[in-house]
């Protein structure tokens, strides 16, 4: 009965551990090249990156104003060279 409720408890921490890292990863901004691969569509929409990002995006208004610039384009001003 032990080796029951030990197994049972650590697949339970198995499965809260799990959980929290894809709660953590939708907390973390994906960066710019994320970004450009979401917006241009060359992520995979069945994955988990995908589904991160469009979470993220939903509470992170830096990002948001980040993929407002990819998607208008850069100014001149960036792609110029000092």
């Amino acid at each position: 009965m032990a080796y029951l409720f030990a197994g049972l408890a650590s697949l339970l921490a198995v499965t809260i551990f799990r959980i929290g890292k894809q709660i953590w990863a939708t907390y973390q901004c994906p960066g710019t090249a994320a970004l450009y691969d979401f917006w241009f569509g060359r992520m995979d929409k069945a994955s988990r990156k995908y589904r991160n990002v469009i979470t993220h995006l939903g509470h992170c208004e830096q990002c948001q104003e980040e993929l407002r610039h990819i998607q208008k384009g850069k100014p001149l001003e960036d792609h110029l060279v000092d």
